[in-house]
Parts: structure tokens; C-alpha cells; sequence
């Protein structure tokens, strides 16, 4: 397999530093992902699977994937031609850096895969891979470490880029993080602390089917016997059809939404906590870390948030929610009765727990170039 790998990978450096150059576009150094993947030099990225050369009509017909907000693009014939394509801002240099993935893991066939980053000027392109990664040196690695032939996939949200195993298509452990205009190879970390939640005794949620005129369903808490437990009066008025109900990891407290106040409520001595009060259009359950430790909310508020949403991010400790902060981020989300974030799916902890990923909302026009990540610790 290593003998593989080296001509493999000697077939995605035969053409680096090539310049390709470009005619009948603007002055412009600054385009969309559509308006690159039209540019994009045809003798590397089409020329072996189509001939004559393609025009712009017949490139348009094979892109499968747009998300120019994003700066995401994928383009594919469905059998073995294939690019994709991802924009980066490179803010020390002042350039826009485009990755353009081709034929991914198409290892033997005709047309080998490549991998590469460009930056486009004065009607030129310019590879330049070898100035932000050390793409023969991550493949060896990788590959001595997990017995595969990597591939990669680009990201339509935030900046990491995955590093997969060519032969199961499952990530292999590691990822290209873009770090002050470069990339470095990154090892996943498993996440510390992780909570067995069926090894903890205490207090339990339970639902029950209901027909109510707003809802299906019912919730009591009850005793480690399965017997209720007598709740407060204001809990007890939000037990049928909540917006936000849900109980700790340690099983001792309710977390539950009250009008727009959001309050923790001890179980056993009864006492809540309001851990914040704004006006909403919906607040999504929390988001918990693997070692129960930290948590975090989405709110919407349509119209008085920069970008409709923020994130309420705060610390469980000693049975109580402390060290609250609030930060603008342009999160997805939906809305029925309520406007809800999915946690889970919408937003999630990343970089071992140190980050929030998240999917950003790109009905928004304003929404920052960073958007996709937030730095929490």
C-alpha cells in the first residue's frame, strides 16, 4: 500500500505551481465559488475525463451543489468525474484561497485524484498548496497511523477540513484546521469526561401521551422508586405541552422555560434559579457537554438581535448555573409554533469541546466571514 501511496501522491504535486491563465473576466482578484468553478483552468480539472474543452454551459450542467453564501460547491458527472470546492479568506494575505478537491479517492483510475489551493490574480491562477500545507507529509502520517489511504472533504460550515479513510469513507482522526492563513494537521482528541447517564441514580422525566388541544404529551417527574414527586406550583403549570423542559445530566435539577424566563429548579429542596429573562421567539433545549459541566442555549429574537440569534453559554457547578455569556452568532433554526436551534444538529461542541460549531443561517446577508465556529474557552 505504501508503494501506492507515493505514486499517488507524486501524481498530486506533478502540476504544482502551474499557472493557468484566464481570459474574458473583469479586473476584479475577488469572486463567488460559482464564478471560480467557471474559471478554474481546464487542462487540470476537466480535460481528462471531457474533451473538447468545456464551456460554461456544459460546466453548469454537472454542478450538483451551490451554497455560495458559504462559499461551498460540488460538481459531478455521478461517475468518475467530481470537484469540489470550498473558499477561504485568507485576512494576513489580503487573497481569497480556493480549494479545489477533485475526483477524491478515485485512487487507480485514469484520472488520479488532486488536491490543491489556488489563489487567483491578475488574471491568473497560482497554486499554491505548497505554501499552506504539507500535503506528502499528512498523507504519509495519516497513513502509517491508520493503515489507509487518506482522502479529504471539504467544509460547506467552518473551516475544518475532514481527512477520511479512502476504503470506508469514515473519518480517520485527524483534520486540516485553518490556522492564520495555513493549515495544520490536527489529531481529534476523544472527549474527556464522558457521563455513563445510565450509571446516575436520582430523579427521572417521564412523559406520557396526552390530548390536549396544543399537544400529544405530559411530563412528571418521579423518584428513583417511580413514584411522583409534588413540584412547585409553577413548574407544575408547564409540566403539560413546555416549550423547555428538560432535566440535568446529574438528575437532580429541571431546567424548564417560564414565559421568557428560563429558570433551574432543585428538585429536592425546591428552589429555582432564573438564569436569564429576555423577550423570544424561542429558546432551544440546552446542549450539554460530555461531562455535564457546561451547557449552552440558542435564543431568537427576530427582530432585536444583529442576527436573529445568540448563544447563552454558562457553567453547572454545584448544582447551580453560573458564569453566563451571551454571544451574537447567526445560527440556523426553524420556526412553527415556536423558533427553535436544534442542538445536536443545528449547533454542536468541536476542538474537544473548547468550540461551538454550528450551521449558519444563509437567508442572513450580513453574516460574519468566521461564521460556522465559536471560541467558548
Amino acid at each position: 500500500m505504501y508503494k501506492i501511496l507515493l505514486i499517488f501522491i507524486a501524481s498530486l504535486f506533478s502540476s504544482s505551481f502551474s499557472i493557468a491563465t484566464i481570459v474574458n473576466v473583469d479586473q476584479s482578484d475577488t469572486y463567488t465559488i460559482e464564478q471560480y468553478y467557471f474559471m478554474l483552468p481546464a487542462e487540470d480539472y476537466f480535460n481528462c475525463e471531457f474533451n473538447p474543452m468545456p464551456d460554461a454551459a456544459f460546466r453548469k450542467k454537472y454542478i450538483i451543489k451551490s451554497n455560495v453564501k458559504n462559499g461551498y460547491l460540488v460538481a459531478s458527472d455521478k461517475n468518475d468525474f467530481s470537484i469540489e470546492m470550498a473558499l477561504f479568506k485568507d485576512k494576513i494575505n489580503g487573497r481569497d484561497i480556493i480549494a479545489v478537491f477533485s475526483r477524491g479517492c478515485n485512487i487507480g483510475g485514469q484520472c488520479p485524484p488532486r488536491y490543491d489551493f489556488w489563489t487567483y490574480k491578475n488574471k491568473q491562477w497560482l497554486n499554491v498548496t505548497k505554501e499552506l500545507v504539507n500535503l506528502e507529509s499528512v498523507f504519509t502520517k495519516v497513513e502509517q497511523e491508520s493503515g489507509s489511504i487518506p482522502g479529504f472533504q471539504l467544509p460547506e460550515f467552518g473551516t475544518d477540513i475532514k481527512i477520511i479513510a479512502c476504503d470506508s469513507k469514515k473519518e480517520i482522526g485527524y483534520r486540516l484546521k485553518w490556522v492564520n492563513g495555513k493549515f495544520e494537521l490536527i489529531k481529534n482528541s476523544p472527549t474527556p469526561g464522558k457521563i455513563d447517564a445510565s450509571s446516575i441514580k436520582g430523579y427521572k422525566l417521564v412523559s406520557e401521551n396526552a390530548n390536549f388541544p396544543k399537544c400529544r404529551i405530559k411530563y412528571s417527574v418521579k423518584d428513583e422508586n417511580g413514584n411522583t414527586v409534588k413540584l412547585s406550583e409553577e413548574v407544575n403549570s408547564i409540566l403539560n405541552c413546555p416549550s423547555l423542559l428538560v432535566i440535568t445530566p446529574d438528575k437532580k435539577s429541571l431546567i424548564y422555560q417560564a414565559g421568557n424566563s428560563v429558570k433551574l429548579y432543585n428538585i429536592q429542596n425546591s428552589i429555582a434559579q432564573v438564569l436569564f429573562s429576555e423577550e423570544n421567539n424561542g429558546i432551544s433545549n440546552p446542549l450539554w457537554s460530555a461531562d455535564g459541566k457546561y451547557l449552552a442555549f440558542v435564543i431568537v429574537n427576530e427582530k432585536k438581535y444583529k442576527y436573529k440569534t445568540k448563544f447563552i453559554i454558562g457553567e453547572y457547578k454545584e448544582g447551580k448555573i453560573v458564569n453566563l455569556i451571551w454571544k451574537d452568532a447567526p445560527v440556523e433554526y426553524l420556526c412553527g409554533g415556536l423558533c427553535k436551534a436544534s442542538p445536536g444538529i443545528d449547533f454542536w461542541y468541536e476542538d474537544n469541546e473548547t468550540s461551538i460549531g454550528y450551521k449558519p443561517n444563509v437567508l442572513l446577508d450580513n453574516f460574519p466571514e468566521d461564521a460556522g465556529s465559536l471560541k467558548i474557552k
